[in-house]
């Protein structure tokens, strides 16, 4: 198997700075639904 494509025909690829910054978006949003779920999670005590 010499190679798989996941993506959509003519899928835009982001290069460079953009791509920089549209990860580090998806990175803290994800670390803020975390949070929000640890955060509203109930707390159980021993």
């Amino acid at each position: 198997m010499a190679s798989i494509h996941f993506a959509a025909k003519d899928f835009t690829h982001l290069e460079g700075v953009p791509a920089v910054v549209v990860g580090i978006a998806i990175v803290l949003g994800v670390c803020a639904l975390l949070y929000r779920a640890g955060r509203s999670a109930p707390v159980t005590e021993p």
